[in-house]
């Protein structure tokens, strides 16, 4: 006997031989013994729902007699259950309504299969989707950073928004450094390195510049504040250097206390001092 099972519905209890033991039990047995897939048979194919048999091996196995067995076969040939074809040598008998009766396996296994499969694909696409979105977000967020200093097509009072971001500090300085460079012709390199240098220093934590502390940062209005603090000390600056013949030592000595001086003040009263040392 063959491994495996097969399937049985329920309507079979409606149906006209349900009523009649020899036909129901051999057309049970026709369906156990169908081939479940297409096989070879002495050079000769039988698909899937068809058997090789004859009459007394059917009543071998079945244990009815022979002439039920050619009842039973006829009864189901008259309503379309099977067909058969005798020669010399078998029969070859074929159920008629074999994929109803027995649904591949294999098709259902397909049907869950391609569910699973369109679940998946669903979640991939779900997944991929999230990627594109977070890396929308990064580069929408690296947008920001590259823009976060700003100047406009003439170059003149071009706020600089302060950023909160940690990322990428380098990208922030450079955007700074090019803002200033506008202002080069009118102030100088010195004095706009030397602006440059104390507004990107590093605010406690390293996480921000100086310049990205500020509420409010208008290029143009802190460089001209910057010199004329510059120019103040400067001239003071010449005068002692007249009046006494003090040394560079002393003046940077003077020039850094000026400085500490300055920063010990609230943010407002000292944002424009200037910081480094200069080379006077």
């Amino acid at each position: 006997m063959c491994n495996g099972w097969i399937k049985l519905h329920r309507k079979i209890l409606d149906w006209e031989w349900f009523t009649s033991p020899s036909t129901l039990q051999l057309f049970i047995y026709l369906l156990l013994r169908a081939n479940k897939e297409d096989k070879k048979w002495r050079g000769i194919l039988i698909k899937r729902g068809q058997l090789v048999t004859s009459v007394a091996t059917i009543s071998e196995e079945t244990k009815l007699s022979t002439q039920q067995v050619r009842t039973s076969l006829n009864r189901l040939k008259s309503t379309n259950e099977i067909t058969s074809k005798t020669t010399n040598r078998f029969t070859l008998v074929t159920v008629c309504k074999y994929e109803s009766y027995q649904l591949y396996e294999e098709t259902e296994q397909q049907t869950k299969q391609q569910a699973l499969q369109q679940t998946n694909n669903k979640q991939i696409t779900n997944k991929q989707q999230q990627l594109k979105n977070n890396k929308n977000i990064r580069n929408n967020k690296k947008e920001s950073i590259l823009t976060n200093v700003r100047i406009d097509e003439k170059a003149t009072d071009a706020p600089v928004v302060a950023t909160t971001t940690t990322d990428d500090m380098e990208l922030r300085k450079e955007k700074f450094y090019q803002s200033l460079v506008p202002y080069v012709a009118k102030y100088g390199k010195d004095m706009v390195r030397a602006f440059y240098d104390y507004w990107t220093e590093k605010t406690y934590g390293g996480r921000k510049m100086r310049f990205e502390k500020q509420q409010a940062f208008e290029i143009s209005k802190r460089l001209a504040t910057w010199q004329k603090h510059d120019l103040s000390y400067a001239n003071r600056d010449n005068t002692r250097i007249g009046q006494s013949g003090s040394t560079r030592a002393e003046r940077d000595a003077e020039f850094l206390a000026h400085v500490r001086e300055k920063m010990s003040r609230t943010d407002e009263e000292a944002s424009d001092i200037p910081f480094a040392l200069r080379d006077c």
